[in-house]
């Protein structure tokens, strides 16, 4: 299996992005590859992600999934690692902020879920949490 570096370079706009179960989320938007460090790992100021453009005519809230969530692409599609249900407990509705702004360690282990805005449906009402 590819490493997510390269399912991310392969990723381009329009493509259709499904979850795991087979069920549609929407189009690729815009893509983001992240600078690797010499030791191969990827620099957490430049993460890897891309939008995902949902609703009709891309006109739904968008998701800027973290690369780690890519299971497969294909010559037309982005498989997530994740179910339609999975999806639905969290989302990514924002831009992944840079180290300083989640308040990560460039020498420490791989950013946690909070570094790429996740937010679980628990958080209760204003979290920015999103369903499908």
């Amino acid at each position: 299996m590819a490493d997510k570096q390269t399912l991310i370079s392969m990723v381009r706009e329009d493509m259709e992005v499904y979850c795991s179960d087979g069920e549609k989320v929407g189009k690729v938007g815009e893509v983001n590859i992240g600078t690797e460090t010499s030791a191969g790992q990827v620099d957490t100021e430049e993460r890897s992600f891309f939008q995902v453009k949902r609703g009709i005519f891309g006109l739904g809230d968008d998701l800027y999934v973290p690369a780690e969530q890519i299971q497969e692409v294909t010559d037309d599609r982005v498989v997530l690692a994740c179910t339609k249900d999975e999806l639905s407990q969290v989302a990514w509705p924002d831009r992944p902020r840079s180290s300083e702004e989640a308040g990560t360690d460039l020498e420490g282990p791989a950013p946690g879920i909070a570094a790429y805005g996740l937010r679980n449906k628990t958080q209760g009402p204003g979290s920015g949490a999103t369903g499908l």
